[in-house]
């Protein structure tokens, strides 16, 4: 499915930004409270791109699902990554 390839690219592009902002962050390019609300938003992205993920996947059930990742983001499986946005504090402000 299409779908499926696409967002694996976007939130592979997403956690591309989310380590721009770490970068950002060691090298004092951003004031603190701007890069830790950067990343808020960034990771309630991530939970969403993750959600729609599994819809799509569940929506292709009965079909071949070799559209997994091979490399789960930073080492972490799926279930992991999923356990920890939970965790993860909500946004203070919406987009």
């Amino acid at each position: 499915m299409e779908q499926i390839k696409f967002s694996l690219i976007s939130r592979g592009s997403l956690e591309e930004l989310i380590d721009d902002l770490n970068v950002c962050e060691d090298e004092s390019y951003l004031p603190l409270t701007e890069i830790t609300e950067l990343k808020s938003r960034a990771w309630h992205i991530h939970r969403v791109l993750a959600g729609y993920l599994r819809y799509l996947r569940e929506k292709k059930q009965g079909h071949s699902l070799a559209l997994h990742e091979t490399f789960p983001a930073y080492g972490l499986t799926e279930e992991v990554l999923d356990t920890l946005l939970a965790e993860a504090p909500a946004p203070t402000s919406t987009l």
